[in-house]
């Protein structure tokens, strides 16, 4: 979405559908991650969750997260 900020597309009926997306990717999701964001990288710094998450599916994120994007994960 910071790319859509950012080339000043934010009203763009591809950002709108891309919040419509994320939103209803939301609907099941429960629980908080803190990240940090900076340029080049976001790090996982902890996370709480709630429901029938368990740590080996933030492996499995974290493993899939690497091989395309420069994420790095540091919290449990």
């Amino acid at each position: 979405m910071a790319d859509y900020v950012y080339n000043g597309f934010w009203f763009s009926p591809e950002a709108t559908y891309d919040r419509k997306c994320i939103k209803l990717a939301e609907q099941r999701v429960s629980g908080k991650v803190t990240v940090e964001l900076a340029p080049g990288y976001c790090r996982g710094v902890s996370m709480n969750v709630h429901g029938g998450y368990v740590p080996q599916d933030a492996v499995r994120v974290k493993a899939e997260a690497e091989k395309t994007n420069n994420f790095s994960w540091n919290g449990g």
